[in-house]
C-alpha cells in the first residue's frame, strides 16, 4: 500500500534530494509496526548520481510513546474525553471558523446532580465508573464535529459548532433524558439526573471566558429551580 510513496522517494533521491518516509505496516497476527526510511543519493568521483542508499528502522515504540504523551496532554485519563487544553485548542478553531463564516455555535456546561452523594455512599471507585459511563452517553448524543470535555469532578463542557438556538434545545433534551436512564454499576442500580446551562455565540459572548461564565450562570438557574433540566443564558 506504500508503493506510490516509495516510488516518489526513489525519484526524489535520484534527482539529488535527501528524503524520508514514515509508514505503518501490518505484521503477523494482526500486529502493526511503524517504520522510518531515510534515503540519500550516492555519487561517483565526478559527482554524478549513481544510486541511492537507504536505512529503515523500526520506530514503533517511539510512535507509541508519542501517542501516550499526546493522550496525557490532551485527554482526561479517567473518561478518555478531551481535557481543558484540548478544548481550548478546539474552541479557538471553531471561533475562527465562526467569525469568518458568520456561523453560530453553542457552549454547554453540565454536571451530574447529587454526584457527591454517590461518592460518599458507594465510594469513589463507583463514582469513577459512573463518570465513565456518563461520558459514553454524552458522546452518543453528539455529532462527529461536536466536542465534550471533562473539566474535573462531575463537570463537563460541550461545544456544538454551527448550531442555532432551537437545535441546541434538541441536544439538551437528549442529554437530560439519556442520563435519567438508570446506570448499572457493578451490583448497584444508580439513578441520577443532569443540570445543564447553555450559552450561544455570538449573542451571549464572543470569547471562551464570557461564554463559559454565562453558561455557568444558566446552569445555576437550573440548580436553583430543582435541577434535572437545562436553561439558556
Amino acid at each position: 500500500q506504500w508503493h506510490a510513496q516509495f516510488l516518489k522517494l526513489i525519484k526524489d533521491v535520484l534527482a539529488g534530494e535527501h528524503s524520508e518516509l514514515i509508514f505503518e505496516i501490518n505484521g503477523l497476527n494482526g500486529t502493526h509496526r511503524w517504520l522510518e526510511t531515510h534515503a540519500s543519493p550516492m555519487h561517483d568521483d565526478e559527482g554524478v548520481i549513481t544510486g541511492l542508499v537507504g536505512i529503515t528502522r523500526d520506530i514503533t515504540q517511539r510512535k507509541l510513546d508519542e501517542q501516550y504523551i499526546h493522550q496525557l496532554a490532551y485527554y482526561d485519563t479517567l473518561t478518555g474525553l478531551a481535557n481543558r487544553t484540548r478544548l481550548d485548542e478546539y474552541f479557538s478553531t471553531i471561533l475562527n471558523i465562526s467569525k469568518r463564516n458568520h456561523m453560530p455555535f453553542v457552549l454547554l456546561i453540565l454536571d451530574l446532580d447529587h454526584f457527591k452523594e454517590i461518592n460518599d455512599t458507594h465510594g469513589h471507585h463507583i463514582g469513577d465508573q459512573l463518570l465513565q459511563e456518563a461520558a459514553k452517553r454524552f458522546k452518543s448524543c453528539l455529532r462527529h464535529e461536536d466536542m465534550v470535555a471533562r473539566f474535573g469532578g462531575d463537570e463537563f463542557v460541550i461545544l456544538l459548532p454551527g448550531l442555532q438556538y432551537h437545535s441546541a434545545t434538541v441536544v439538551a433534551k437528549k442529554l437530560v433524558k439519556i442520563i435519567q436512564e438508570p446506570f448499572m454499576i457493578q451490583t448497584f442500580k444508580l439513578n441520577i439526573s443532569l443540570s445543564l446551562g447553555i450559552a450561544h455565540y455570538p449573542q451571549n459572548g464572543e470569547n471562551f471566558d464570557t461564554l463559559f461564565k454565562n453558561a455557568d450562570t444558566a446552569l445555576y438557574c437550573v440548580k436553583n429551580s430543582g435541577r434535572n433540566g437545562y436553561h439558556f443564558f
